[in-house]
């Protein structure tokens, strides 16, 4: 036991000296987290005179009911609305002279969803939810999708069966719709930042987890490992003090995503710091199997390298950590269920956040842990030492 913690001592102090891979780690999030969080924690509309940013919002109710009177409720009861209601053709002609961005049209069958949601679900029908919104307003859906999510969960108490109808100034068919289970509120807000700072902290550690496998990608091609199984020291417990430092970086990578988007750009903290870490302990396992798992199709450190960029740039682009699941296309909406990023970041966003889970927080769980499971065990029976 004391030749692993001298093992490890030294590794870290390497790690430390070098200061284009404490950069990387360490500097890269900080300034992902600035830059989002500046853009994102000023983007809106004019100040209220109270200073709360204020978004025009016009509601239409095809219907009088309990049900379309709660959901307008929550609405009138986020800051960042300024809520009127309209008839249906006041709405929409205010919308088409960009006098309201948003416009939310409540239909009149609205009303039978507490009773006939059983039967709806049976059937795989859907009541459509007509919603307007303007291009350059495109973020609300992030807070509208929310607040239909939370009002149909704490009503129903189980999954969705309403589907927004996404429309703006151009053609637009692509049907947006939510599933997932989580604790519901009547405050919902507008943070875009607890959103995507969340989607930043599991991108960093994504490639924590890919990259820091190159490491020992060049000691396996400079024949190191093979060297190391003439000394003493056992080649396993070298690999674990090298996994170990991977998890001791992200709770230090998650510690400062945290807290500069806390502090600095009001992230919101839902959950304890345990249940926190234990998601980020679960991202860190699945993506430094990943990583290790890609070295086995490496020869090369070069080849390696590009398999881990190609890979980051496939899981940055097309898991949604920089754009909510309403913005996206419908075929990409299919691409993200099965890029295992996805599902760090939805974790990650109930973990920290308390927002709504897109896919079920135990879903997420499943996916991850089957990511690496499925990683570890492709790893072991084709891990070369030379």
């Amino acid at each position: 036991m004391k030749g692993f913690f001298q093992l490890l001592m030294a590794n870290m102090k390497e790690i430390f000296r070098d200061r284009m891979q404490f950069g990387w780690f360490i500097l890269f999030p900080v300034l992902f987290v600035a830059g989002f969080g500046v853009v994102f924690s000023s983007s809106g509309s004019p100040a209220a005179g109270d200073g709360t940013m204020k978004f025009p919002v016009s509601i239409v109710n095809e219907g009088e009911g309990a049900f379309t009177a709660a959901i307008t409720e929550v609405f009138m009861n986020v800051p960042e609305f300024s809520v009127h209601m309209k008839t249906k053709d006041e709405a929409l002609h205010e919308f088409a002279g960009g006098e309201a961005g948003l416009v939310i049209i409540l239909p009149a069958g609205l009303e039978v969803l507490p009773v006939a949601a059983g039967d709806l679900i049976k059937e795989d029908r859907k009541i459509e939810i007509p919603v307007y919104c303007r291009p350059d307003q495109m973020y609300l859906m992030y807070g509208v999708n929310k607040i239909f999510h939370e009002a149909e969960k704490k009503v129903l108490g189980q999954p969705s069966v309403m589907e927004i109808k996404l429309n703006t100034a151009f053609p637009h068919d692509d049907g947006l719709e939510n599933n997932g289970d989580n604790k519901t509120s009547n405050n919902a807000g507008l943070n875009m930042i607890d959103y995507i700072l969340p989607g930043i902290l599991a991108m960093t550690l994504m490639q924590l987890g890919l990259f820091g496998s190159i490491r020992v990608l060049a000691l396996r091609v400079a024949k190191i490992l093979k060297l190391l199984g003439a000394t003493p020291l056992p080649r396993g417990m070298f690999l674990a003090c090298e996994i170990l430092i991977r998890v001791g970086m992200s709770f230090i990578q998650a510690l400062v995503v945290i807290i500069i988007g806390h502090y600095a750009f009001g992230l919101t903290l839902a959950n304890n710091w345990l249940y926190i870490a234990g998601w980020v302990l679960l991202g860190t396992a699945a993506f430094v199997a990943m990583g290790y798992m890609f070295t086995i199709f490496a020869k090369t450190v070069e080849s390696g390298n590009a398999i881990m960029q190609l890979a980051q740039l496939m899981m940055m682009f097309l898991s949604g950590i920089f754009m909510p699941f309403d913005l996206l296309p419908g075929y990409l909406k299919t691409v993200m269920r099965f890029i295992p990023l996805t599902y760090l970041a939805d974790g990650l966003r109930h973990a920290v956040a308390g927002n709504p889970s897109l896919y079920g927080v135990t879903t997420d769980l499943a996916v991850l842990l089957g990511v690496t499971a499925f990683c570890l065990i492709t790893t072991v029976k084709r891990f070369k030492w030379e």
